[in-house]
């Protein structure tokens, strides 16, 4: 349990408390479960998105794409991903896991995106043999 604590950034204080990656004190015997699964599932998934910056680094911005009041934070507000970076997993996984066609935020979602944002996300790539086998996308036969 220590090792796994460490890994999505928590420290395991004496007896029953955690500190996650934010900063933020948890007590096992005053805290319910449920809060701290909550907790977890969202270091986890920032600790997802860290493995996937560390595998592709270009993804990231080469300055952050936002501020706070106006000012530009300077320190990380998590230990495990970089200031200026926006998880967008839980709007794209709303998006792409969507038992109706549309979606309230964006009225012109459709169904037939949702396999272009998965792709997207993924690092989908058409490979070579794919590419040229549809001719008309093709200019010359090298590609």
């Amino acid at each position: 349990m220590v090792a796994t604590a460490a890994r999505i950034g928590w420290e395991v204080l004496e007896g029953s408390g955690f500190i996650d990656d934010l900063g933020n004190k948890y007590d096992c015997l005053s805290d319910s479960p449920q809060f701290i699964k909550i907790a977890v599932k969202d270091s986890v998934r920032k600790w997802t998105l860290a493995k996937v910056i560390e595998k592709y680094p270009r993804i990231l911005p080469e300055r952050p794409d936002f501020q706070l009041n106006g000012m530009q934070l300077l320190d990380p507000i998590s230990k495990l991903i970089p200031v200026g970076v926006v998880d967008l997993t839980p709007a794209a996984s709303r998006l792409t896991n969507a038992k109706s066609g549309g979606s309230k935020q964006c009225s012109d979602w459709q169904p037939c995106h949702r396999a272009s944002l998965t792709s997207a996300f993924s690092g989908g790539q058409w490979p070579q043999a794919r590419l040229a086998s549809t001719r008309d996308w093709v200019d010359d036969n090298l590609c």
